[in-house]
């Protein structure tokens, strides 16, 4: 998704310029997932990033698992990839399922 980063807009002009509302409608077994930047940024030793792709794979692979379930994997994930407990970043995930 494209946009400008929060906080940066301190009257919200260029926020409600640069808006788009999209309608979505979710199925039965369907999961929304919200996060901040922290999580696909989340750095390697190496300086890889965590990155869409393996969120995207993570997400898929736990496509039946519970919300709880799901973000237990997703953490495990993120702090293996960056393999210390040293955030640089905010994250911040919201998921939910729908049943």
């Amino acid at each position: 998704p494209g946009g400008i980063a929060l906080g940066f807009d301190k009257d919200g002009r260029l926020f409600e310029r640069n808006m788009k509302e999209e309608v979505i409608q979710l199925q039965r077994g369907d999961r929304a997932v919200i996060y901040t930047d922290g999580v696909t940024e989340a750095m390697s030793p190496t300086g890889e990033e965590f990155g869409e792709e393996r969120l995207q794979a993570i997400t898929i692979q736990a496509a039946t698992r519970s919300s709880a379930e799901y973000l237990t994997t997703l953490v495990n994930a993120i702090q293996g990839h960056a393999q210390t407990d040293d955030q640089h970043d905010d994250i911040t995930i919201v998921t939910l399922k729908v049943g």
